[in-house]
């Protein structure tokens, strides 16, 4: 134990005026000296208990304590008699007069029992330090040296050392949640223990789990003391790993020679035990998964395993110029395969773990890129992807259970530019052949052309060039792949319709038609076309009315209604 020596002196006083008081009342000091006996000695000193700066002293009278006086002297260790008051430290008297304690500073309190035990409290004393004290007594209110006992003691104390504290550290929660496959019970914690002023101490540090403390009602597991860390003199910093989330509580004990005030234990004394709660806390898995997408044949495509090759957010398929598709078809499919591994969840296996998503130029393009995702239920997931024309990327999430996505927002990334080498188809829907009235030197007709953009499949009429030599053509009305023109044929002879649409991809459809237009050789007559109407008549009516209609044109002349 590091106890600190002892060298300072204070010495008590006499109560010489209540003394004196003492003697008048017993009838003079001859007379008390000549009838009173020798005073007995204390016995039994003792010290009940003591604080870091305080100490209970208790003795026993040899006699009745009534008008009796007591000199305490107090010292450190082999202080040796009652006069040696140049090694006391305390020095006081304490008096019993008419059953009334009297007593200074710096003793606080003072009984004397029925038995004639006394016990007073002593203050002012230095902390984690070992005393004696003696007691001599005087009996009967006689003045020193007369009816003095012989020097009693010693008794010996230590005073309470300075109470060590206890707090707690730094920690840290298990890698992963207590929820994942991949839960470890790896988390710590520490436990900070600083030595009282007055002693250095030894100290056994106890973890015990706190029932159903962790996440879901569990039990943390015991946890393992993996070193005990020096810092700074009298400090040091318990670690222990292997800790669960949960609760824990630590109760720290003094087993070396310090005498410390008091722990926070409801134990019996000595009270040296300290006692706290520390919580692990549930670890949250914020780290992103690794996937992985492969070809039919297993080849690795793209992944966001920074260990290997084809790490990245991006891959071509096919011919980065351009992937050359069959004539006559306008896309191309291709099955990826899709894995994935979590630090915490390890192989993902959720049906909703991959999802995946597809963006064609231009967006014209319908039907664009189309995407679809299965799985097998034990960590493949099959991508379905067909590449319409244009230029494609699909965009692959895969997440792990916590919802932390492979390389966030960007997903990985498959781009393909499909080219359209499929040509239009260009159709004239029109008559080929128009005549002139006689009495007419024109003839004006509906020329409609069709646009079948076989791939892109929406058409862009400013692409399309109609060319009717020595006609005079209006564009008119527009549908979704047609569009109407009003062609006037200003004489009668052969002309010829050339029809032209280029798409997007530069793929060229053209058609032509010859058209013949006539003039009529005479003037024709009148043509009536009338209505055949049946008329039945009820039995009992001998007559109906009866609407009759008919239409007449003519070639040249106005109809005269």
């Amino acid at each position: 134990m590091n106890r600190k020596m002892i060298s300072s002196t204070r010495s008590g006083v006499w109560q010489q005026a209540l003394w004196v008081l003492l003697l008048f009342a017993l009838g003079g000091m001859q007379y008390v000296q000549a009838q009173v006996p020798s005073c007995p000695t204390p016995t039994g000193l003792t010290s009940p208990s003591t604080t870091q700066s305080t100490a209970q002293l208790r003795w026993t009278s040899g006699d009745t304590p009534t008008d009796n006086a007591w000199r305490i002297t107090i010292g450190g260790q082999g202080l040796g008699s009652c006069n040696a008051a140049g090694g006391a430290v305390i020095q006081t008297t304490v008096t019993y007069v008419n059953d009334t304690a009297r007593f200074t500073a710096p003793v606080t309190a003072m009984t004397v029992s029925a038995s004639n035990q006394v016990t007073i409290t002593v203050g002012g004393l230095q902390p984690g330090t070992d005393y004696e004290f003696y007691v001599s007594e005087t009996c009967d209110g006689v003045l020193p040296p007369n009816n003095v006992s012989a020097c009693a003691g010693p008794g010996t104390f230590v005073t309470k050392d300075a109470q060590f504290l206890v707090s707690e550290g730094v920690k840290s929660s298990p890698s992963c949640p207590f929820s994942s496959p991949g839960y470890v019970a790896n988390g710590q914690f520490r436990v900070v223990v600083q030595d009282g002023s007055t002693c250095v101490g030894t100290y056994t540090v106890i973890a015990t789990p706190i029932p159903n403390s962790g996440p879901g009602g569990s039990t943390p597991p015991a946890t393992t003391l993996t070193t005990y860390i020096s810092t700074v003199p009298n400090a040091g910093i318990f670690l222990f790993d292997n800790a669960g989330a949960g609760r824990y509580r630590v109760t720290v004990s003094e087993t070396g020679p310090c005498n410390p005030t008091n722990g926070n234990s409801t134990s019996p004394p000595p009270n040296n035990v300290v006692a706290l709660e520390i919580e692990v806390p549930n670890a949250t898995d914020s780290d992103r998964p690794t996937f992985y997408v492969a070809d039919l044949l297993g080849n690795l495509i793209v992944d966001n395993d920074l260990s290997t090759t084809t790490v990245g957010t991006r891959d071509t398929i096919g011919n980065a110029n351009g992937i050359v598709i069959p004539e006559g078809t306008c896309g191309r499919q291709d099955v990826f395969y899709v894995y994935g591994n979590d630090s915490c969840d390890g192989l993902i296996t959720v049906g909703n773990a991959v999802s995946a998503s597809a963006t064609t130029t231009p967006a014209t393009i319908s039907p664009n890129t189309q995407v679809s995702v299965s799985t097998d239920g034990v960590g493949f997931y099959a991508v379905d992807v067909y590449w319409s024309i244009g230029a494609s990327t699909v965009r692959i999430f895969g997440r792990d259970n916590a919802g932390n996505i492979a390389n966030g927002a960007d997903g990985l990334q498959l781009y393909a530019n499909v080219l359209d080498n499929t040509d239009p188809v260009v159709t004239i829907m029109a008559n080929s052949q128009f005549t002139i009235p006689v009495c007419a030197t024109s003839v004006t007709s509906v020329v409609t052309i069709q646009v079948d953009d076989l791939c892109d499949q929406n058409v862009n009429f400013a692409s399309l060039t109609l060319s009717i030599g020595g006609a005079t053509v209006t564009p008119g009305f527009v549908g979704n792949n047609y569009r109407e023109y009003q062609v006037n044929f200003p004489a009668a002879g052969i002309y010829l319709i050339q029809a032209s649409y280029t798409d997007a991809s530069g793929n060229v459809g053209f058609v032509d038609q010859l058209v013949t237009v006539q003039q009529a050789a005479t003037n024709q007559v009148p043509t009536i076309q009338a209505n055949a109407e049946t008329v039945t008549l009820p039995s009992c009516q001998s007559l109906a009315s009866v609407v009759y209609s008919f239409t007449i044109t003519d070639d040249c002349e106005p109809i005269n209604v």
